[in-house]
């Protein structure tokens, strides 16, 4: 459904805008583009797997600017937070989630075996397409570099999916003051996901090998000083 604005409101969709675009570029001192902070799981270190948690870096294409940026952010956050609630196993969708999606695009519990492992990934929004000027389509890529490892035989680390180096995932996002997930409104305009798809195979690789890190490393962390 194609959203409209309607006249009187033009001004402070013009401010919203402005003003994510102003806390982006002050955050990341690199203008339109955005180089988000990394993450890092709690994985529990024990004697058993004596590793630090997965770090996640995220970023945005150069290529990305103006309106773009927020809406690229915002799909890194829905990947970011989906993610983690899928290593929960809680069935329950957190409310910072529900907060960034609209009232009709919840996200289903999938019944997963998705654990706390080590290592790293890179969480990239590689473009940004204009539907109009309050809804934007964007695509995302997860990268599996340095790589995200499990616990194996003999307490080697085994490469968590070895038949795949990435994958893509698509969001459509809105500027809408209508309800997210939790019911809630709000005053004026923000930007809320209300689709996500995840293209596959030959589509996925034309989305994400034009930005695949290069060189592409795939290397298991070393454990932790004390268990060295």
């Amino acid at each position: 459904m194609r959203l409209t604005v309607a006249k009187t409101s033009m001004t402070l969709l013009t401010t919203v805008i402005a003003a994510a675009l102003s806390l982006t570029a002050a955050c990341s001192g690199h203008g339109a583009v955005a180089p988000l902070e990394s993450t890092t799981s709690t994985t529990v270190t024990t004697k058993n797997f004596p590793y630090p948690g997965v770090r996640t870096v995220q970023d945005v294409v150069p290529s990305i600017a103006g309106t773009g940026v927020p809406a690229a952010e915002i799909a890194i956050k829905w990947e970011l937070l989906h993610s983690d609630w899928m290593i929960s196993h809680q069935e329950e969708v957190p409310h910072e989630l529900l907060s960034i999606v609209t009232a009709n695009n919840k996200p289903e519990w999938m019944p997963s075996n998705v654990m706390e492992g080590t290592g790293g990934e890179l969480i990239r929004a590689v473009n940004v397409r204009e539907i109009d000027r309050i809804s934007w389509e964007v695509s995302v890529c997860n990268y599996d570099t340095p790589g995200v490892y499990y616990p194996g035989e003999a307490g080697q680390l085994k490469l968590g999916f070895p038949t795949w180096a990435q994958y893509a995932s698509t969001a459509t996002v809105v500027l809408t003051s209508g309800p997210d997930g939790t019911g809630a409104t709000s005053s004026g305009p923000r930007l809320l996901i209300s689709r996500t798809t995840l293209p596959l195979n030959d589509e996925a690789h034309a989305i994400c090998d034009p930005f695949r890190p290069d060189p592409f490393i795939q290397q298991p962390p070393e454990p932790l000083p004390a268990h060295k």
